[in-house]
C-alpha cells in the first residue's frame, strides 16, 4: 500500500486519540477515578499507533541499520499491542463496579493474556513463532501470530460479558445496550487486518473506537451519578416536568421521595467507605424492585426520587409494598453491617393537579419527613444503628 495510505491514517488517528486525552488531562481535579485508567487507554493507543505505521514504513528498506529498526518497531507494537484491550477490559470492569484502585486479585488474572502475547513475541527473536523478519527485511506472519488478536480478542470479549451481565442485572436502558457496540469498529478492523495483511484500518479503528467511548462516557458523566450510576437530579426533574406535562394523556403520575434512616450514624459508626456501600446496595435494591417503566435517581446524600406512570394509587402502593418485601429479604441477608431502614414520601399528580415539577417534589419531601416523625419518636441521630454481623 502507497506510504502516503499509512501516514494518512495514522495521523488522523494521532490527532484524535491527543485531542481526547488533552481535553481530559485538562479536566484536573474534575476528574472521576474512570478517567485514569481511559487515559492509559489513550496512551497505549498513541503508542500503538505510530509502532506500527513505523513498522509498515521501515518494512523492506535498504540502508544501514534499517533491519535492526524494523524489528525494534514490529518487536514493539506487537507487545503493545494487547495493551488497548487489557486498558479496555479494567476500564470496564471499574466502571460496573466503582473501585478506586485496581484489585490485586483482578490485576493478576487480566495480566495473563498480555503476559502471554509477551512471551512469545519475545521468543520469535530467535524462532520466528510470531514473526520474522528476513535478511531481505521484509516482515512475514510466523505461525503463532494468530496469539496477537487472540489475547486482544479475550479482554474484548471479557469486556463484552461484562456489560452484558450489567445490562441483565440493571435493565435494558438504551444507553446500557448502545456500549455493547463500542468496540465493534476495532473488532472488525482487527478481523480484517488479521486474514488481509494489506488491508490497514487499525489506526482509524482504534482512533473511532476510543472516540465514541469519549462521547459514550461525556453523556455517562452529565446524565449519571458517579457513585451509584442512577440518574442524577438534573435528569430526574427534567424527566418528571416532562411526564407531568403529559399526564393527561392516559395514566396518572406517581412519585416517592425516599431517605436512608440513620445515614449520617452509618458513616459515623462504621465509615465513609460502608456508607458508600449502602448508597450503591440501595440503589441496586431500587433498580431490582421497580420495573423499567419507573425512573430511578438519586436525588441527594441519602435521598433518592422514583416516579413513573401509574394506573391507579393502588398501582403504585403495589410497587412500594413490592419495594418493602425486597428490602426486608435484603436485610436478612447481612449483606451490610447494620440493618437498612427508609423513610417514604409518596404522591399522585390526579391526587395533587400540577404541571409544576417543584410543587410535586415539595409534596413529597413534605410527606416524606412526616413518614420520619410518625416512624421515630426522637431524632434519628440519637438512634445508634443495630449491627447484624
Amino acid at each position: 500500500m502507497p506510504l502516503l495510505y499509512y501516514v494518512q491514517n495514522a495521523s488522523i488517528g494521532i490527532i484524535l486519540v491527543a485531542i481526547m486525552l488533552y481535553y481530559i488531562l485538562g479536566q484536573g481535579g474534575k476528574r472521576q477515578p474512570q478517567d485514569s485508567l481511559f487515559i492509559f487507554l489513550l496512551l497505549s493507543a498513541l503508542a500503538l499507533i505510530p509502532f506500527e505505521m513505523l513498522q509498515e514504513i521501515s518494512n523492506g528498506t535498504a540502508f544501514a541499520g534499517a533491519r535492526t529498526i524494523h524489528i525494534t518497531f514490529t518487536l514493539l507494537f506487537l507487545l503493545c499491542n494487547p495493551l488497548l484491550g487489557y486498558f479496555y477490559f479494567l476500564y470496564i470492569d471499574q466502571m460496573q463496579n466503582r473501585w478506586v484502585q485496581i484489585p490485586l486479585r483482578m490485576g493478576l488474572l487480566a495480566l495473563i493474556p498480555l503476559l502471554v502475547n509477551m512471551f512469545f513475541t519475545i521468543l520469535s527473536l530467535s524462532n520466528g513463532m510470531v514473526f520474522v523478519i528476513d535478511d531481505a527485511n521484509i516482515y512475514s506472519r510466523g505461525p503463532f501470530f494468530f496469539l496477537v488478536p487472540f489475547c486482544n480478542f479475550v479482554y474484548f470479549l471479557g469486556g463484552q460479558a461484562h456489560n452484558m451481565l450489567h445490562i441483565i442485572r440493571g435493565g435494558k436502558k438504551m444507553e446500557n445496550v448502545l456500549s455493547i457496540f463500542l468496540p465493534i469498529p476495532l473488532i472488525v478492523a482487527a478481523t480484517v487486518q488479521a486474514h488481509m495483511p494489506q488491508v490497514e484500518m487499525l489506526f482509524l479503528a482504534v482512533a473511532l473506537t476510543l472516540l465514541m467511548t469519549f462521547l459514550y462516557n461525556q453523556n455517562t458523566h452529565a446524565n449519571r451519578d458517579y457513585l451509584t450510576s442512577l440518574y442524577n437530579r438534573s435528569v430526574g426533574e427534567q424527566t418528571l416536568s416532562y411526564q407531568l406535562q403529559q399526564k393527561g394523556k392516559g395514566k396518572l403520575i406517581g412519585g416517592m421521595l425516599m431517605d436512608i434512616d440513620g445515614f449520617k450514624t452509618i458513616n459515623d459508626q462504621f465509615g465513609h467507605d460502608s456508607g458508600d456501600r449502602c448508597l450503591r446496595q440501595f440503589a441496586h435494591l431500587l433498580t431490582e424492585s421497580f420495573s423499567r417503566n419507573w425512573v430511578v435517581c438519586r436525588y441527594g446524600g441519602d435521598e433518592f426520587l422514583v416516579f413513573g406512570k401509574v394506573d391507579s394509587v393502588q398501582a403504585m402502593d403495589d410497587a412500594i409494598a413490592t419495594f418493602t418485601k425486597n428490602l426486608a429479604h435484603f436485610n436478612t441477608e447481612n449483606r451490610l453491617p447494620h440493618l437498612l431502614s427508609v423513610s417514604i414520601g409518596k404522591a399522585v399528580a390526579e391526587v395533587i393537579p400540577t404541571k409544576d415539577h417543584k410543587n410535586f417534589l415539595k409534596r413529597l419531601d413534605e410527606a416524606m419527613y412526616l413518614n420520619k416523625r410518625n416512624r421515630y419518636v426522637v431524632p434519628e441521630e440519637s438512634h445508634a444503628i443495630e449491627p447484624t454481623f
